[in-house]
């Protein structure tokens, strides 16, 4: 009798340390910018072209394009972004420096934001047309504050400029933004926070 319960308890001491080293692993793996690979309208961005961040400190940036664009001549791409409390302390923050930024390239550019109740997210979109450049630029966020800073995500989609808007030349951009914007409301960025707080 004592046998066996010296047995099951070798079995149940060794199961449980099994499980420890299991949950340890796994808390210590890093994610990999290609394991949470952005798929925005069913087009994957599989493609990284940036990553930034000399420690898991300091602020990161990493940034996705579709295979099929050209790293000089995309047309869209995904960003994930992380600001680290020093530099930004919230996600109201965060929208009210990038619309600054927004006036200070175009003045007068509208944009529309909003917040959560509690603030912690912030959706903010606008479309800027930049300088000498033929296309104009949809920019998409959502940005929330997490454990580390203030993370983003931004999408941006480049069209080309309409000079003489109508209903039809405006189609593609409404379209792409009623999507966006219902993507960007449902998008789960515990993954992308993840990734960003293990770089």
């Amino acid at each position: 009798m004592q046998l066996s319960k010296l047995v099951v308890m070798r079995t149940f001491l060794v199961v449980i340390s099994l499980i420890f080293t299991a949950v340890a692993s796994a808390e210590g793996e890093k994610l990999k910018a290609n394991e949470v690979v952005p798929v925005i309208d069913g087009e994957v961005f599989d493609r990284i072209v940036v990553i930034k961040g000399e420690t898991s400190d300091s602020s990161q940036i990493i940034k996705y394009i579709r295979s099929t664009d050209e790293l000089k001549s995309w047309t869209k791409q995904v960003v994930y972004t992380r600001l680290n409390e020093a530099e930004i302390k919230t996600a109201g923050e965060y929208a009210a420096a990038l619309v600054r930024a927004l006036q200070q390239v175009s003045p007068g550019a509208k944009y529309k934001a909003s917040a959560s109740e509690d603030g912690k997210v912030v959706l903010l979109d606008f479309i800027v047309q930049p300088r000498g450049q033929n296309f104009m630029e949809l920019n998409m966020y959502r940005i929330e504050e997490g454990a580390k800073g203030v993370y983003s995500l931004q999408m941006i989609g480049r069209l080309p400029t309409v000079d003489n808007p109508t209903a039809e030349s405006l189609a593609p951009l409404i379209q792409m933004r009623q999507s966006w914007m219902a993507q960007t409301a449902k998008f789960d960025m515990s993954k992308v926070k993840a990734l960003l707080d293990s770089q």
